[in-house]
Formats: C-alpha cells, sequence, structure tokens
C-alpha cells in the first residue's frame, strides 16, 4: 500500500507543527506538575499546619518528606528541562513560534531552579526569606505561565 503525495505531505506538516512528541509531552506533565503538587503541599503544610508545642513552633511531621521529594523532583525537572529547552525550546525559538510565552516560562522555571537552589546553600536570614519568598510566589504561578504557553499552541492549532 502506497502513500500518495498528499498524504505524505499532510503527515510531514503534522509532524513538523507538533514541537513536542508524545512521550516527552507526557513526561513534562508528571515531572513538571510532581514537583507543583509537592511543592504546593509543602507549602501548605509550612504555612497553614504548623504544630504548637510547648517551647513554640514544630513544623508538620510531612514536612521533612514532602520537601525531600520536592528536592528528588526538582532533580528530575532540571534535567527534564534542559532536554526540553535543547530540542523543543530551540526548534522552537528557531521556527519562530510561541517565544513569548515559551521565553517567560523558560525564565520563570530557570529562576526557580536558581532560588531552590539558593535555599539550602543561603545562610543570611534576610536573603533566605527573601528568596523563600520569590521561589514560593513563583511556584504558585508557574502553572499559569505554561497554561499561557499551552494555550497559545492551541489557539494556533499546534498541540
Amino acid at each position: 500500500m502506497t502513500m500518495h503525495r498528499s498524504e505524505r505531505e499532510s503527515i510531514c506538516d503534522a509532524n513538523r507543527r507538533q514541537l513536542m512528541p508524545q512521550r516527552l509531552r507526557l513526561s513534562v506533565y508528571a515531572v513538571f506538575g510532581g514537583v507543583w503538587l509537592t511543592g504546593c503541599a509543602w507549602w501548605a503544610l509550612h504555612r497553614y499546619f504548623a504544630i504548637r508545642e510547648e517551647f513554640g513552633v514544630a513544623r508538620h511531621p510531612w514536612e521533612p518528606t514532602i520537601a525531600s521529594l520536592h528536592g528528588v523532583l526538582a532533580i528530575a525537572t532540571a534535567f527534564l528541562f534542559g532536554w526540553v529547552m535543547a530540542r523543543h525550546g530551540s526548534e522552537g525559538w528557531r521556527q519562530r513560534k510561541r517565544r513569548a510565552s515559551g521565553g517567560a516560562l523558560a525564565a520563570v522555571v530557570a529562576v526557580l531552579s536558581i532560588s531552590g537552589f539558593a535555599l539550602f546553600f543561603l545562610i543570611d536570614a534576610d536573603w533566605q526569606s527573601d528568596t523563600a519568598i520569590v521561589h514560593d510566589a513563583l511556584g504558585l504561578l508557574v502553572t499559569a505561565f505554561a497554561a499561557e504557553h499551552w494555550r497559545t499552541s492551541k489557539a494556533r492549532g499546534e498541540g
């Protein structure tokens, strides 16, 4: 069974339009979603579920476990982010597709990575507090940047 030229061209056009293969897309959803959910869970536990004790406030017993899981997923996120930027980001940039939403999303993820890493090594309480505020705020807002990037691809019929 042979394909007609128009069928082959149509398949090639569809492949060109989809900048991110399905497997990579699912990996991004799983890993980035996991790091976001664990970050939100840690934030909620830290902010709203502290335990009052005799000598002050103690953190929730699940906080260290959730924070560790968040850290492990953050490493996977950094790896996947590099892969996505090398393949999907560079190809999209070359094709001049969704530069504003993709660039903004990449910048937010980069700042989240740097601020998350810095939180482990900053000693000064003021610097650590300011960095945590930036990290928490961007972490909560990153889904808006991701949704905008996804929305623009759907609006253009690319994804």
